[in-house]
């Protein structure tokens, strides 16, 4: 069953590569986890160029046609871990 996690990037808070992996810590991050931005959070390039290295964009039309998600690479599975 695919699982939908919203995760924060604002100006203060815990970084991306917390946020990812507390996912793994608390054993949420697996092939059917989808991961996304709300609309309104400021991302930068840098952002998207981290995210890119762990996961594939898809675009999941039966969730949400404004937004896209973040898949899981498949090796990033295995490792358990993000690390940038």
């Amino acid at each position: 069953m695919i699982k939908y996690v919203k995760i924060t990037h604002y100006m203060a808070g815990a970084s991306l590569e917390k946020q990812v992996n507390k996912m793994f810590d608390d054993g949420v991050m697996d092939e059917d986890t989808r991961v996304f931005f709300e609309n309104s959070n400021c991302l930068t390039t840098k952002d998207v160029r981290e995210m890119l290295h762990w996961f594939d964009v898809k675009t999941d039309d039966g969730f949400n046609k404004e937004n896209i998600v973040f898949v899981p690479k498949e090796w990033i599975l295995k490792r358990g871990y993000v690390g940038w």
